[in-house]
């Protein structure tokens, strides 16, 4: 067992590398500029994490596993579906707010070790089921817009994450400055949700 002044500074270590993983992206980051960032000695953050991959692989594995416990426990309620979905986006959005982490760390492992991500979409898979399962039938029974779940989920993922992924292209189209585009990406938390629902209400013609 760890003492507590172990746990601290492992979580001390976990809080600079996702900063500057960020910020450098894999390949530019060294193990010094981790210890510079979370102010403790080199040998110290080796003592913890041998090499920048496991310390790479710890955090990520942190994050993934956050957002499934978040998915998770919005499917598994009893809300109806889409107030499930309008939960679903705005989490999401407000997990992408200002420090993009999961969607930095998810592009970067698509790239650096596929196989791990097709292993962590499996893992989402149960997940995927059920809310996959809950949408076929409503959209069998005409309550929601006919749409095939996969290309709803891609539909969601792309609005959310695109605005992150592409903030500085967004800023130059937009003329915005960081504050600017911080305030406009708040106030999606609250209209794509909306629009969202919105898209998924069945025409007069397709409801039953």
């Amino acid at each position: 067992m760890k003492s507590d002044n172990g746990i601290k500074a492992e979580e001390l270590i976990l809080q600079a590398a996702r900063k500057v993983f960020v910020k450098k992206g894999f390949d530019k980051t060294r193990m010094q500029d981790i210890a510079a960032e979370s102010g403790i000695t080199q040998s110290l953050l080796h003592y913890y994490f041998r090499s920048k991959d496991k310390l790479f692989e710890t955090v990520f594995e942190q994050e993934f596993s956050s957002y499934l416990s978040t998915m998770e426990s919005i499917v598994n309620s009893d809300l109806p579906l889409p107030q499930k979905i309008e939960n679903l986006v705005a989490r999401r959005l407000q997990d992408s707010e200002g420090y993009p982490v999961l969607s930095y760390f998810v592009l970067s492992e698509m790239a650096r070790n596929p196989d791990r991500m097709k292993d962590n979409a499996r893992r989402a898979m149960p997940i995927d089921k059920k809310l996959f399962d809950e949408i076929s039938a409503q959209v069998a029974d005409g309550t929601i817009a006919p749409i095939v779940p996969n290309e709803l989920m891609i539909n969601l993922l792309s609005l959310v994450l695109f605005p992150v992924l592409a903030r500085p292209m967004l800023q130059a189209m937009m003329n915005i400055n960081d504050e600017e585009f911080e305030a406009f990406n708040k106030q999606r938390v609250q209209t794509l949700p909306k629009f969202v629902m919105r898209a998924l209400q069945p025409l007069p013609n397709e409801a039953r």
